[in-house]
């Protein structure tokens, strides 16, 4: 895979108690992480105003678009979801998504495969309060369903629906009662690395 252009989009807004600190330390470490191997990196920070026609040239412009996202009551911030109704639903008159795919011919098939990104590879990182074991252990609150097949299924269909494809997710567990950043920034460092380098374990979606 050939990345020279990341467009990374930090959606830690500061909002009550929260400051937003830790979603831009790991969204400075991707900044890092991808300037040091020489790729051009732009990145959008949603505590910040923002062009809605650049940020869809932005999308159009990448190799490979990062999200770093807190979940927020087992959700996405309402500050991301409002990008994505104000960027995307501009994006379907500047070449994000040409429809929903289907037509009127036959309006019960092919829905979601209007998308015109033709593949583009996106990454998710989360933060979030949960332990890892709210997910992965039966008899926990989750019940054994994944971030991505759960909280974040709707994010998922989202880039479907413009046919980009998910390359991997990082979460960041536990991040208030049992913090342990400094040895998951490091994983996170060793998938980018992975994908960097295309091994076997980057050719599909990664989860931690």
């Amino acid at each position: 895979m050939s990345i020279k252009k990341v467009f990374i989009i930090n959606a830690g807004k500061k909002f009550l108690q929260a400051e937003g600190i830790l979603n831009q330390l790991i969204t400075e470490n991707s900044i890092n992480f991808f300037s040091n191997i020489n790729c051009d990196v732009r990145v959008t920070n949603l505590n910040k105003t923002y062009d809605p026609e650049i940020e869809v040239e932005n999308y159009k412009w990448a190799d490979l678009v990062i999200y770093q996202t807190p979940i927020w009551w087992f959700n996405i911030p309402f500050v991301l979801k409002q990008y994505f109704d104000v960027i995307l639903s501009l994006g379907r008159t500047h070449n994000l998504a040409k429809g929903d795919g289907r037509s009127r011919k036959n309006p019960n098939i092919n829905y979601g495969t209007g998308g015109l990104l033709k593949g583009k590879p996106y990454i998710v990182t989360t933060t979030m309060n949960a332990p890892k074991s709210a997910f992965t252990n039966k008899n926990e609150f989750f019940d054994k369903t994944s971030i991505d097949n759960g909280i974040l299924y709707g994010f998922h269909k989202t880039h479907q629906y413009l046919d980009m494809s998910h390359l991997a997710s990082f979460h960041f567990y536990d991040v208030i009662k049992n913090p342990k950043i400094e040895t998951e920034m490091e994983e996170y460092n060793q998938l980018l690395k992975n994908i960097i380098e295309n091994k076997p374990a980057a050719n599909k979606a990664v989860y931690n």
